[in-house]
């Protein structure tokens, strides 16, 4: 029994009219007469008694009429069911470090690529305005961020609830003024920032990258002096106030954002350990279906 014929016989039994009803559903009363014949057959039933002048329910018509509303409804609910848990498995919820230019063309590049393959992945990427990544993973507002993740910054209850794999990293790029006292070395050791004002960018979004740097530093017994910013985005570190103080951000912000000009050199490291990390955290009994797929995606794209 196909649901659209049924559909059809509720639309009959509620107009008792053929013609009225071809005429609303948009199909000839030849064709509409057919499906109800065919549906008849199917039930082995007669439902409708017909002549020139008028269309009647039979007792057997009145007995599907009573409950075919049920049946339909009960079909469309396990449809939308089907469909729901379909887009589940599509949709994606992505925070952490998405809005940078750098790491959002990365994103943009393995998105359209798995999208290629697989029309219906939907991601949506979700800004940490005012909540770090982790938070708003722990209370269910996104399936997973990308950051980077240090196990130590956290406490052994969300430890054991988080679960991360590395994905991606990018090389530390200094970036200082013109009369700077670094500006004429073309590549930096770790041990030049001994002592150095280093400026730490302040805001959710930069939590992760600046405990990144701060542990490559304490592996390398490097101390620095903090020289605190308040920033909105990684887009807002284009703007910040130099003096003698180091910039330190990813190769591909710093590309991106065209940082190296009259007033600013850019500078790289020498160490192959100076590198930002950006990982893939989710909760560990909350895997999304297509993460997998989507990591994947993100290792073959370059950063």
């Amino acid at each position: 029994m196909r649901i659209g014929y049924l559909e059809e016989f509720i639309a009959v039994a509620t107009s008792l009219s053929f013609n009225q009803t071809a005429r609303a559903l948009h199909i000839s009363q030849s064709s509409l007469s057919k499906h109800i014949a065919a549906l008849e057959d199917d039930l082995q039933a007669h439902l409708f008694e017909r002549d020139r002048r008028q269309v009647s329910l039979t007792s057997q018509g009145q007995v599907l009429l009573d409950q075919a509303a049920v049946i339909v409804k009960a079909y469309q609910s396990v449809k939308d069911s089907f469909a729901a848990e379909a887009s589940n498995r599509s949709a994606l919820s992505i925070g952490g470090c998405i809005d940078a230019p750098g790491e959002f063309a990365w994103l943009s590049a393995a998105t359209a690529a798995l999208q290629q393959a697989d029309p219906a992945f939907s991601p949506h990427f979700i800004p940490c305005h005012t909540t770090a990544p982790v938070s708003q993973l722990l209370s269910g507002n996104i399936d997973c961020a990308i950051m980077s993740y240090h196990p130590h910054d956290f406490d052994e209850g969300t430890n054991e609830r988080i679960a991360f794999e590395p994905l991606a990293t990018s090389p530390f790029r200094a970036v200082v003024t013109a009369s700077h006292p670094l500006v004429d070395r073309h590549q930096l050791s770790l041990n030049d920032l001994q002592g150095r004002a280093v400026i730490q960018m302040m805001g959710p979004r930069m939590v992760s990258g600046w405990n990144n740097l701060n542990q490559v530093l304490h592996a390398h017994r490097i101390a620095i002096q903090p020289v605190q910013r308040t920033v909105m985005s990684v887009l807002d570190t284009a703007n910040v106030r130099l003096d003698q103080e180091v910039l330190i951000l990813p190769e591909c912000e710093v590309r991106r954002q065209h940082m190296h000009d009259d007033t600013r050199r850019v500078i790289p490291f020498a160490e192959e350990e100076a590198v930002f990390s950006f990982d893939m955290v989710y909760l560990r009994d909350r895997k999304p279906p297509l993460l997998e797929r989507f990591m994947e995606e993100l290792r073959r794209t370059p950063l």
